[in-house]
């Protein structure tokens, strides 16, 4: 199942985002668990380095530090047994940028990719 998500930003409230979360879970749960899963889009999420979140992020993250959004996002692929590939793979820092301020003077790696992880046996 290919699932592309537009979620809300950090400016939203806490309702909002929950209720992204709600619905995304929702779709998970009615899709059957042996079809392959990729979520892709602009999830509003920075990850960093921290080493909570490596099982989920890999090490390959544009920023040193997970935003809220990002935190969501982690506990999300967590929990359901996920991992996202955007962060898993290494590339220079420039291929990393997903969005770029219109002044051009703040970069972040806000859109991934978030698929199955793989399952043993």
């Amino acid at each position: 199942m290919l699932i592309n998500v537009y979620a809300p930003t950090e400016d939203h409230t806490e309702e909002t985002t929950e209720q992204f979360y709600d619905n995304l879970q929702y779709l998970l749960d009615k899709t059957p668990k042996s079809d392959i899963i990729i979520i892709l889009g602009d999830v509003n999420a920075q990850l960093g380095k921290e080493r909570l979140y490596n099982e989920v992020t890999g090490q390959h993250t544009l920023h040193e530090e997970t935003n809220r959004n990002g935190e969501l996002l982690c506990e999300f692929a967590y929990a359901n047994i996920m991992v996202v590939t955007s962060t898993n793979f290494q590339h220079k820092g420039t291929h990393k940028i997903t969005w770029l301020s219109p002044h051009q003077n703040t970069a972040s790696q806000i859109d991934h990719i978030i698929t199955n992880a793989k399952k043993e046996g």
